[in-house]
């Protein structure tokens, strides 16, 4: 299946965002997209909130 999810990226582009019944996927086949959305922007996707205050106390 792993096979199939590199031919997506080298035919559609380095993110493939797939609707399926009962499930969607992001197909991410770059490391610079995967470093971007998940790195870089990690906090906007995290369902935590940001905790200001206590990492100004600990950090």
């Amino acid at each position: 299946m792993a096979l199939n999810f590199a031919d997506f990226g080298e035919k559609y582009g380095p993110a493939t965002f797939l609707r399926l019944p009962g499930s969607n996927l992001l197909i991410i086949n770059s490391y610079d997209v995967a470093y971007e959305l998940l790195d870089k922007r990690g906090t906007l996707y995290a369902d935590r909130p940001r905790m200001v205050m206590m990492g100004e106390l600990i950090g």
